[in-house]
């Protein structure tokens, strides 16, 4: 058994803890946020161990693993303590609110040698698996051009349970960035993901809403393994609301194209047929697939499920440390080089 800490009861931080109830050997111990009410969930849910203050968790719970859903420029002070203490590290993106404590956390997780993997869910949708496979398998031939599409409301989205926007969504230095660095970390993991690296070309940030920082992006990369350019559309600009998600990945390649729009099913009918599914597998007592009615935060559960084997088979995760710095290195400097 694993026991598992989970560091910020945001709408993260709950998601993650629900959805490790149906992980296999896997027990939520402790949860810490100074947030009364947070607390109050947490112990509705069977959580009796909590804290205030993060620290104390670390040092007190005896917990095996941790899930940190902080705030942004709190990643790095929480995440090397932790690893500092033994404690492998589920790190809720982005990395951190600069390359600097990018760094730092890097460092911690070499030095001390615990599991730091980043939450990269995007990576376990189903129909971006698929079209890494058909292309991997080169079946469209060489990629000279691919598309990214993640637009949404950002902070603002109803979510599942809706909540007020915190503060510091609204303090610039410490929430580190707009959509850039919200969905944008996503999209350039999963180029790099792809085609094996990334370089920045171009960047275009824009502020419909006059917030303190971006909302609408355009960035374009390349990859120098593959040659190939991609051109990555972000936003928190738009209104449309879950299940309504504008995410899509096109492929275009020497051979033939392809999209994850291609392997999306109607997320109506799915919804429908997910809970279907879910209902008959209660009844003869198997393992429901947490969010599947959702199709796309079904991934959140399979990110979390990945991290916990590799922990219980001493295996590195995929989502490898140095690639996540990378992201954020891009990040910065399409905000110092940005074109307007």
């Amino acid at each position: 058994m694993i026991n598992v800490g989970i560091i910020g009861l945001g709408k993260m931080g709950k998601l993650h803890l629900m959805n490790c109830k149906h992980i296999e050997d896997i027990q939520v111990t402790a949860i810490a946020d100074n947030y009364k009410n947070n607390i109050e969930w947490a112990k509705r849910r069977g959580i009796s161990d909590s804290y205030s203050d993060y620290s104390e968790l670390i040092s007190k719970s005896n917990v095996d693993a941790v899930i940190i859903a902080l705030p942004h420029f709190l990643h790095a002070d929480s995440s090397i303590l932790a690893m500092e203490n033994g404690v492998d590290v589920f790190l809720e993106k982005p990395l951190a609110n600069t390359v600097s404590d990018g760094k730092k956390i890097i460092d911690a997780a070499n030095k001390t040698g615990c599991n730091l993997m980043m939450g990269c869910n995007c990576r376990f949708i189903d129909s971006v698996e698929k079209i890494k496979k058909i292309y991997d398998d080169g079946i469209i031939g060489d990629i000279e051009l691919a598309t990214f599409d993640n637009i949404g409301n950002g902070p603002f989205s109803p979510f599942l349970d809706p909540t007020p926007v915190p503060d510091w969504y609204f303090t610039p230095e410490q929430v580190g960035g707009g959509a850039l660095l919200d969905l944008g970390y996503h999209m350039i993991d999963l180029f790099q993901y792809l085609f094996k690296s990334a370089e920045m070309q171009y960047a275009s940030l824009d502020n419909r809403y006059n917030l303190p920082y971006e909302d609408s992006v355009i960035l374009i990369l390349k990859s120098e393994k593959t040659n190939t350019k991609g051109v990555l559309n972000l936003g928190w600009f738009s209104r449309s609301i879950f299940p309504k998600f504008d995410f899509g990945i096109a492929l275009h390649g020497t051979v033939d194209f392809i999209s994850t729009k291609d392997f999306t099913p109607n997320i109506y009918r799915n919804a429908i047929t997910e809970s279907m599914k879910n209902v008959a597998r209660r009844i003869v007592h198997k393992k429901i697939k947490p969010l599947s009615y959702t199709y796309y935060y079904h991934s959140y559960y399979r990110e979390l499920d990945y991290f916990f084997n590799h922990i219980k088979n001493n295996q590195k995760s995929m989502i490898y440390p140095e690639g996540a710095l990378k992201t954020l290195e891009i990040i910065e400097q399409a905000y110092n080089n940005r074109n307007r």
